[in-house]
């Protein structure tokens, strides 16, 4: 998948970040509670998202049709994908909450797989909306 730009340029920024920045306690809740729900989003989506279709793709290719079973793997792949960011983007903020003077860097490092995370779904919406259409499409078509 091609990233845009944007994730150079925080890499970029994450290295040249000061350390004199340190979140207030407030904050820190707020950011406590920003990486739990992640972590919640994340593991939640690798137990129900991701095994189930691996489930849907086992029981496709018991029965023998095998173009179903691939969609159900690639789908557990996406989801495997889209998990992994949300639980690297909780880490990270966590970390803020645990650790004093690399606020910043902490915070650049958890913007990363957040972002890969919101350009998957934008794709994702893309696609689920273009492959609706088609198929709406095609079945205007039949007799």
């Amino acid at each position: 998948m091609i990233e845009p730009s944007c994730f150079a340029a925080a890499s970029e920024a994450e290295s040249s970040a000061t350390t004199d920045f340190e979140f207030s306690d407030d904050h820190k809740d707020v950011l406590r509670g920003l990486a739990s729900a992640l972590v919640f989003a994340g593991v939640s989506m690798v137990l129900f998202g991701g095994l189930g279709a691996l489930l849907v793709a086992g029981a496709e290719f018991y029965a023998g049709a095998s173009t179903p079973a691939v969609g159900a793997v690639v789908g557990a792949v996406a989801v495997g994908a889209l998990s992994w960011w949300m639980l690297s983007a909780g880490r990270a903020l966590s970390a803020i909450v645990s650790t004093r003077g690399r606020s910043v860097e902490l915070l650049m490092t958890s913007l990363v797989p957040l972002g890969r995370f919101f350009w998957c779904v934008g794709i994702l919406v893309v696609a689920a909306a273009l492959s609706g259409t088609a198929v709406i499409a095609v079945s205007a078509l039949r007799p």
